[in-house]
């Protein structure tokens, strides 16, 4: 899984070093194929607030849906004959249900895609000449840097370092895609 040597280190290369976080000595494992234990720290952390985020949107999502019960109980709705103190625990338990399924989702998968990538402690090399891409996922766009094989989502930011047309290798971690260093290639 070797890239081709890379362009002296230059203002970009610094640049890259500095969005994704990553050292000299990182890149020369991530060119074996390895992480390095720096950035198996940085993907722990970054599992650490994903996990943060996931328990915030729990608890947002529970006091929703208790002020939406409650709500629904003020209210004295009566649904199919049942009187209001039947309806808003109802209620509670349906948003809640909803909530975890729907908002908690992606931030468990993200969770999970972490840990894979700290127990592999490998990188997969995507390397060619970059492009600048949108990609648009459910209603959302993203900003994405493609080669030839795959494309990576990244920030707005970090798809600004990347010059389109040039070559690079870009490590990443397999299973959740971040980036864990780049490369410009001759």
């Amino acid at each position: 899984m070797t890239a081709t040597a890379p362009v002296d280190t230059t203002d970009e290369q610094k640049q890259l070093a500095s969005a994704f976080q990553f050292t000299k000595a990182d890149l020369k494992q991530n060119r074996e194929g390895v992480i390095s234990e720096a950035q198996k720290e940085r993907l722990r952390r970054m599992r650490v607030v994903s996990s943060e985020m996931l328990l915030a949107v729990v608890v947002g999502l529970h006091l929703t849906a208790f002020i939406g019960g409650s709500t629904a109980g003020a209210v004295r709705t009566i649904a199919a004959g049942a009187p209001s103190g039947v309806i808003a625990p109802l209620v509670v338990i349906v948003l809640s249900v909803w909530g975890l399924t729907v908002f908690t989702r992606p931030a468990i998968q993200k969770w999970r895609s972490l840990s894979r990538d700290v127990k592999a402690g490998e990188v997969k090399l995507l390397q060619g000449d970059v492009q600048h891409k949108w990609v648009r996922l459910r209603y959302n766009r993203f900003p994405c840097i493609a080669t030839e094989d795959d494309y990576v989502r990244v920030k707005e930011t970090q798809q600004t370092l990347f010059t389109p047309g040039e070559r690079y290798a870009i490590y990443v971690a397999p299973h959740s895609d971040a980036i864990v260093a780049a490369e410009r290639l001759p």
